[in-house]
Protein backbone atom coordinates (compact mmCIF):
# COMPACT_ATOMS: atom_id res chain seq x y z
CA UNK A 1 0.00 0.00 0.00
CA UNK A 2 1.31 3.39 -1.22
CA UNK A 3 -0.30 5.34 1.88
CA UNK A 4 -0.33 5.12 5.74
CA UNK A 5 -1.66 7.61 7.77
CA UNK A 6 -1.30 7.90 11.50
CA UNK A 7 -2.76 9.90 14.29
CA UNK A 8 -0.44 11.23 17.01
CA UNK A 9 -2.77 13.42 19.39
CA UNK A 10 -1.99 17.09 17.54
CA UNK A 11 -0.19 15.08 14.46
CA UNK A 12 -1.09 13.31 11.57
CA UNK A 13 1.71 11.68 9.81
CA UNK A 14 1.38 10.15 6.39
CA UNK A 15 4.01 7.85 4.96
CA UNK A 16 4.22 7.57 1.49
CA UNK A 17 6.46 4.89 -0.87
CA UNK A 18 4.65 5.81 -4.16
CA UNK A 19 5.61 4.46 -7.44
CA UNK A 20 3.44 5.39 -10.20
CA UNK A 21 0.16 7.52 -10.75
CA UNK A 22 -2.40 5.93 -9.10
CA UNK A 23 -0.10 6.21 -6.13
CA UNK A 24 0.09 9.77 -6.46
CA UNK A 25 -3.74 10.09 -6.81
CA UNK A 26 -3.64 8.24 -3.56
CA UNK A 27 -1.50 10.64 -1.98
CA UNK A 28 -3.01 13.82 -3.27
CA UNK A 29 -6.43 12.79 -1.94
CA UNK A 30 -4.84 12.17 1.39
CA UNK A 31 -3.31 15.33 1.42
CA UNK A 32 -6.62 17.26 0.57
CA UNK A 33 -8.58 15.16 3.05
CA UNK A 34 -6.19 16.35 5.85
CA UNK A 35 -6.34 19.60 4.71
CA UNK A 36 -9.98 20.16 4.73
CA UNK A 37 -10.35 18.23 7.61
CA UNK A 38 -7.93 18.70 9.83
CA UNK A 39 -8.80 20.64 13.02
CA UNK A 40 -6.79 24.04 13.64
CA UNK A 41 -4.70 22.44 16.16
CA UNK A 42 -2.72 19.58 13.92
CA UNK A 43 0.26 19.44 12.08
CA UNK A 44 0.90 17.25 9.33
CA UNK A 45 3.85 14.73 8.60
CA UNK A 46 4.32 13.58 5.39
CA UNK A 47 7.20 10.85 5.20
CA UNK A 48 8.82 10.14 1.93
CA UNK A 49 11.43 7.94 2.87
CA UNK A 50 9.85 4.69 0.90
CA UNK A 51 10.22 7.29 -2.15
CA UNK A 52 13.22 6.86 -4.56
CA UNK A 53 12.32 10.52 -5.47
CA UNK A 54 9.18 12.68 -5.96
CA UNK A 55 7.75 14.06 -9.56
CA UNK A 56 5.94 17.65 -9.84
CA UNK A 57 3.15 15.95 -9.10
CA UNK A 58 4.03 15.22 -5.77
CA UNK A 59 5.68 18.42 -5.20
CA UNK A 60 2.59 20.07 -5.89
CA UNK A 61 0.01 18.49 -3.60
CA UNK A 62 2.75 18.90 -0.71
CA UNK A 63 2.75 22.68 -2.23
CA UNK A 64 -0.85 22.99 -1.66
CA UNK A 65 -1.02 21.25 1.95
CA UNK A 66 1.78 23.88 3.00
CA UNK A 67 -0.90 27.15 1.22
CA UNK A 68 -3.59 25.39 3.51
CA UNK A 69 -2.32 24.94 6.50
CA UNK A 70 -0.30 27.97 6.33
CA UNK A 71 -3.18 29.88 6.97
CA UNK A 72 -4.56 27.88 10.41
CA UNK A 73 -0.48 28.76 11.65
CA UNK A 74 0.11 25.13 11.21
CA UNK A 75 3.43 22.99 10.04
CA UNK A 76 4.44 20.59 7.50
CA UNK A 77 7.21 18.28 8.57
CA UNK A 78 8.57 16.68 5.66
CA UNK A 79 10.46 13.54 5.82
CA UNK A 80 12.70 13.19 3.25
CA UNK A 81 15.98 11.13 2.27
CA UNK A 82 18.90 13.13 1.52
CA UNK A 83 17.99 12.48 -2.73
CA UNK A 84 14.52 14.24 -1.98
CA UNK A 85 15.57 17.07 0.35
CA UNK A 86 17.76 17.95 -2.46
CA UNK A 87 14.61 18.19 -4.22
CA UNK A 88 13.01 20.03 -2.37
CA UNK A 89 15.55 22.43 -1.65
CA UNK A 90 16.42 22.91 -4.65
CA UNK A 91 12.86 24.84 -5.36
CA UNK A 92 13.78 26.49 -1.88
CA UNK A 93 10.47 25.07 -0.27
CA UNK A 94 12.63 24.42 2.97
CA UNK A 95 12.74 28.45 3.08
CA UNK A 96 8.72 28.47 3.48
CA UNK A 97 7.79 29.31 6.90
CA UNK A 98 5.78 26.54 7.97
CA UNK A 99 7.66 23.91 6.15
CA UNK A 100 10.32 21.92 8.86
CA UNK A 101 12.73 19.37 7.01
CA UNK A 102 13.31 15.94 8.75
CA UNK A 103 15.05 12.94 8.63
CA UNK A 104 13.45 10.89 10.46
CA UNK A 105 9.77 10.02 12.24
CA UNK A 106 11.45 10.09 15.95
CA UNK A 107 12.79 13.99 15.21
CA UNK A 108 9.34 15.28 14.12
CA UNK A 109 7.69 13.56 17.04
CA UNK A 110 10.04 15.38 19.23
CA UNK A 111 9.67 18.44 17.60
CA UNK A 112 5.96 18.19 17.28
CA UNK A 113 6.17 17.01 21.06
CA UNK A 114 8.41 20.31 22.27
CA UNK A 115 5.62 22.36 20.51
CA UNK A 116 2.67 21.12 22.38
Amino acid sequence: MPLKKTEYGELIYISYSGEGYRDYEELKRALEKSACLISSTNDVAVDFTGCPDIGSPEMAALIRLVQTLQHMQRSVHVVAPPGIRNQLTSVNLHKLPFVVLHDDRASVLKSVGKKG
